[in-house]
């Protein structure tokens, strides 16, 4: 019984994936088009720049995910370590968690990244009376060479430092982690509280 219900749930989670990249993509396509245009050559290279870092630390991020070991975390999470309960988290979903950051986030920055491309490839040819197509191709095997050698650089450091990767983005979720209300964790300190007065009586 567990397995068709596995699989039901891989299922419906490749859908929304399908459904999500499809929605994000179009919409980040129109975007980029229609703003990029209108942008400077310095804009846009910030941009391209951006794109370019954005997808080597969420491909750096995706790895590590894949690659580290739950066990530190779950010991950590334990001795309520900042941040690994936040790791946990990511480990448990780790499948999906990649699945996002290394194939849905890279697919908008390669989709924006290629309007910020055409846009300095367009204004260089005008300012430089040169051939856009010349300009662009170049533009593009730039970007795609820093890019690819920035993961594969990302990669090595992700499986090696897999550990310290997870619990930096933990450390960084929690500043933001607001689920947990001033009233539960009040009721954590009395659960505590009333844990070591049991505890004292008891000897």
């Amino acid at each position: 019984m567990g397995k068709p219900d596995g699989r039901k749930k891989t299922s419906s989670w490749v859908v929304r994936v399908v459904i999500i990249t499809f929605v994000i993509s179009g919409s980040m396509s129109l975007l980029s088009e229609s703003s990029m245009r209108s942008m400077s050559i310095i804009g846009a290279l910030l941009v391209l720049l951006a794109l370019v870092l954005i997808g080597i630390l969420c491909d750096i991020l995706g790895t590590a995910v894949t690659s580290a070991d739950i066990t530190p975390f779950l010991a950590m999470s334990a001795k309520r370590v900042r941040g690994a309960r936040q790791g946990v988290w990511l480990l448990k979903r780790a499948d999906k968690v990649s699945n996002i950051l290394n194939d849905v986030v890279g697919d908008i920055c390669s989709i924006v990244s290629g309007a910020a491309g055409a846009t300095i490839a367009l204004a260089l040819s005008q300012s430089l009376s040169t051939d856009e197509m010349m300009i662009s191709i170049l533009i593009s095997a730039l970007s795609a060479a820093i890019m690819v050698g920035g993961k594969a650089w990302g990669k090595s450091f992700a499986i090696k430092s897999s550990e310290y990767v997870i619990l930096t983005i933990g450390r960084a979720a929690a500043l933001f982690d607001f689920k947990r209300s001033k009233a539960q964790q009040k009721n954590d300190r009395q659960k505590r509280t009333e844990g070591k007065k049991k505890k004292s009586e008891q000897d």
